[in-house]
């Protein structure tokens, strides 16, 4: 991104009550939300995701499931 000149929001650490969690967040930046309503076969599972050409989205793969940084961030 930073080849193209494509500017990510960083999180600011300047202030000690937030800037743990900011820092934090900084390492997961850009986020991407995705939801759906439709289920697809993952395995051996059906999971609620969107299906593209070029592969799978799971809206909840805890280990990309960063909603839970960005409701601390807006809380």
């Amino acid at each position: 991104m930073q080849n193209n000149g494509i500017h990510i929001y960083q999180f600011p650490i300047d202030d000690e009550n937030v800037a743990d969690i900011n820092a934090t967040m900084n390492t997961h930046v850009p986020f991407a939300v995705v939801g759906s309503t439709d289920f697809v076969r993952v395995g051996n599972k059906m999971m609620r995701s969107r299906q593209y050409p070029w592969g799978t989205v799971q809206g909840k793969t805890y280990e990309f499931y960063f909603v839970i940084f960005i409701f601390e961030e807006l809380d």
